[in-house]
């Protein structure tokens, strides 16, 4: 059983630590069932690595990249506040 934020796939049956280098292992448009997933030759040139036996795992992505890509950004400091 899977805990926490791991994932397998069901198209490679790989596993990953994390719901964004799953996402990371797919490609192709999302219209017209073009979607597939890497290939390990593939998943290893994009710089995943297996942390854990079997489990592989994309560079950390930080809590800025992670807010950006969810479409939120940081608010800024109100003026006289924070860096000048």
């Amino acid at each position: 059983m899977l805990s926490g934020n791991r994932n397998q796939c069901t198209g490679c049956n790989e596993y990953f630590n994390h719901g964004y280098g799953f996402d990371r292992h797919r490609t192709g448009k999302h219209t017209g069932n073009q979607r597939r997933c890497l290939s390990v030759a593939e998943i290893v040139k994009k710089g995943f690595q297996q942390e854990r036996p079997g489990f592989w795992s994309s560079e950390p992505q930080t809590t800025t990249t992670a807010r950006v890509t969810q479409g939120h950004s940081r608010k800024r400091p109100a003026e006289g506040q924070g860096d000048t």
